[in-house]
């Protein structure tokens, strides 16, 4: 299979694989084109490929962790959350041997320049050794003791308060989620104005965070509940915070196998890394027939300027919005069109693959502050 294309800070640092001394085994962490991981086995090297988030269409898998330890270096794709950096550093921290290498590297756009003390953390002497195509490469050599080093998921669990229906209860959010585990102001204008689903129906909430959908429609009725999220480390806990749902980790509907649901809500992603894309709204809205039932509805939330009326209209035989508001817009498209209505796996298209990065913009989050 092909490799998608690689980003310029990715290009970068491959540009910089023969400046840095050889390297026998390494850790990847969040390069979802596979051409970092490519470059390194046509040097000699043993690469591993850790992503925290799920690429569409894609061989590797993702995980809430990474796997093994002892590599002599760590490869990291900046992330667009501070935090997440911080996450990412300790993790690929926990599984270098002391010495090894630590890279960062990223766009000028992205922040790659304040990376430089965060690295500082895990590494000494940490230098730029690439800045060319508005991409930095950072590296440093991971330090013998490391003073806080958090070395397991765990250490980076957080658990909050979380209003909900009107009721307050303890949440459990991770680094680099969206809404910082949160409730955003997206997801709970589609709460006030969700029909309230009937009892023993089946609820997928896709791109679910931590969870903020599922654990609001669990306490309306005696439902069957599906969670699917790309960022393993979110579903982790989003497991926790709706414990009685089942939870997927999946990029698109395809995650959901043959399962067809009485109504699918979802505050989709409308962004990759900082760049806006709509690719993963446009996937959902059209591979959403194939998995409802007679009957049954997909219910979003988007900010208002994208035109979602049209865009379900072109899956579904009705298309209107519920609500609107000076920001975002609840929308809902029910009925397939003929040719449309076919279950899961009998001629449905799975539609292209795509490779968002773990930082994505759903609504109710400004592109400045979005995961």
């Amino acid at each position: 299979m092909s490799l998608p294309p690689a980003d310029a800070p990715t290009l970068v640092m491959i540009d910089c694989l023969q400046a840095l001394e050889r390297i026998g085994r390494a850790v990847i962490i969040d390069e979802r084109s596979g051409r970092l991981a490519a470059a390194m086995t046509a040097t000699g090297a043993t690469p591993a490929i850790w992503l925290r988030q799920l690429v569409a269409g894609a061989t590797t898998r993702s995980s809430a962790w990474p796997d093994g330890d002892g590599f002599d270096a760590a490869l990291i794709r900046l992330p667009k959350a501070k935090d997440a950096l911080d996450l990412a550093l300790h993790a690929a921290a926990s599984k270098v041997r002391p010495g090894g290498i630590i890279a960062v590297f990223g766009a000028n756009a992205e922040g790659i320049r304040s990376a430089k003390g965060r690295l500082e953390v895990v590494a000494d002497d940490v230098d730029t050794i690439a800045a060319r195509q508005h991409a930095r490469v950072l590296t440093g050599r991971r330090k013998t003791t490391i003073d806080g080093l958090k070395a397991k998921l765990s250490d980076w669990r957080r658990v909050g308060q979380i209003t909900i229906a009107g009721e307050k209860r303890p949440w459990v959010s991770y680094p680099g989620t969206f809404a910082k585990g949160g409730l955003d102001e997206g997801t709970a204008f589609l709460l006030e104005h969700l029909p309230a689903p009937i009892a023993g129906s089946s609820v997928l909430d896709f791109a679910t965070g931590t969870g903020v959908l599922a654990a609001a429609i669990s306490g309306q009725a005696t439902l069957a509940i599906h969670m699917i999220e790309a960022d393993a480390i979110a579903l982790a806990a989003a497991r926790e915070n709706v414990a009685d749902a089942r939870a997927i980790v999946g990029a698109s509907l395809a995650a959901a196998g043959d399962e067809r649901y009485d109504l699918i809500v979802s505050n989709p992603p409308i962004h990759d890394g900082i760049a806006e894309s709509r690719h993963v709204l446009e996937r959902l809205v059209a591979d959403a027939p194939r998995h409802l039932r007679p009957g049954g509805r997909l219910v979003l939330v988007v900010q208002r300027r994208v035109a979602v009326v049209p865009l379900l209209g072109s899956a579904f035989a009705e298309a209107r919005v519920i609500a609107e508001n000076g920001r975002f817009t609840v929308a809902m498209g029910e009925g397939a069109p003929r040719g449309r209505s076919s279950p899961p796996g009998r001629g449905a298209s799975a539609g292209p693959a795509a490779t968002p990065r773990a930082s994505r913009q759903r609504s109710g989050r400004r592109s400045d502050s979005a995961r």
